[in-house]
């Protein structure tokens, strides 16, 4: 539980709705998912969460992965609110950022 609260607080996270997103400090991002209908995607790689630990109620893709984009959006509903976490705080603005964007084919 320990370990969980320093990564919490030592992270930058994003809140999308797919339309827009906006870089919450950690206080906030505490509000956010408290509302049991925002939906929670942890960044991390597969060894990050492992080695960290995972974070209750939230569902692992790695932002780094192949078709990434994809799985995102066959987990998670696009019209509702997505809580975004990563580690450092580089991936989770541009996960959001390509999660924004439309697909190119």
């Amino acid at each position: 539980m320990k370990r969980i609260f320093l990564l919490i607080f030592l992270t930058v996270f994003v809140s999308i709705t797919y339309s827009q997103h906006r870089i919450v400090g950690p206080d906030r991002f505490a509000k956010i998912i408290e509302d049991t209908t925002v939906q929670r995607l942890d960044l991390r790689s597969e060894s990050e969460y492992h080695i960290f630990g995972h974070i209750p109620d939230f569902i692992q893709i790695n932002c780094m992965s192949k078709r990434f984009k994809e799985r995102v959006k066959a987990t998670f509903d696009t019209t509702k609110t997505l809580a975004v976490y990563c580690m450092s705080g580089h991936r989770s603005p541009k996960a959001a950022n390509c999660l924004k964007t439309p697909t190119l084919y």
